[in-house]
């Protein structure tokens, strides 16, 4: 994620740190500008550690059932073997310190701003956008949940993240980012809010995505609604 610009009357020094200004000045002081980098799916085959290791699975079968000479036979069976072997245990061990297959590309970026939206070489309006969802998910890096049934790779690339923009007109465009760090959150909160109070996200949504306590629920409603 990439901040622009930051243009705010309330913060007392240049020098004060942005988040602590983020938090506790009056949002409506703000001129800001977030950037992701847009994550496009492509679906298609990927050769991921999976995959591979299903299909040496799968040639070793074959050789067995093949009618070719006893000795062929053995020697590509325990080559197969061999492998597959190899490869179960690289992967088996590396897949703690390794991504996941990337299954598409990343191209360009999404600026978020509080009077328009632009991606893919278009700038939308916010007059233009009845409703917007966005969806945090996970985060470059971020350490998934084991399986004892995959050898993938168990670091997020951080791109099932994403924001649907529901259009005045009944259009609508679903877009992907990536999210370099699991605390970018506090750079975007006034943002959100900004678009909370314009109307484009719920109350309900907004505290969700920030995922405030009661109390922050309290004191975000005294100090901005």
């Amino acid at each position: 994620m990439r901040l622009y610009r930051l243009i705010r009357s309330g913060c007392r020094s240049r020098k004060q740190n942005r988040e602590k200004c983020y938090i506790g000045d009056n949002v409506e002081n703000v001129e800001i500008a977030i950037s992701y980098p847009i994550f496009y799916p492509v679906k298609k085959f990927y050769w991921t550690p999976d995959a591979i290791n299903f299909t040496l699975m799968g040639a070793i079968c074959l050789v067995i059932v093949l009618p070719i000479g006893e000795q062929l036979n053995l020697v590509l069976r325990l080559s197969l073997a061999f492998i597959f072997f190899i490869h179960f245990i690289y992967r088996l061990f590396t897949r703690y310190s390794t991504h996941k297959m990337l299954k598409g590309y990343i191209q360009g970026e999404i600026q978020l701003k509080p009077e328009k939206i632009i991606f893919d070489s278009k700038t939308i309006p916010i007059t233009d956008i009845k409703t917007l969802k966005f969806y945090f998910y996970d985060w470059d890096g971020q350490e998934t949940g084991i399986s004892f049934r995959s050898l993938n790779g168990l670091l997020s690339n951080g791109i099932d993240n994403s924001i649907t923009i529901y259009f005045v007109n009944g259009g609508e465009r679903k877009v992907f980012f990536q999210r370099k760090k699991s605390d970018d959150i506090v750079l975007i909160k006034p943002l959100l809010i900004e678009y909370c109070k314009s109307g484009l996200i719920g109350f309900h949504d907004l505290i969700t995505m920030l995922n405030l306590s009661y109390r922050e629920v309290q004191e975000l409603k005294a100090e901005y609604f």
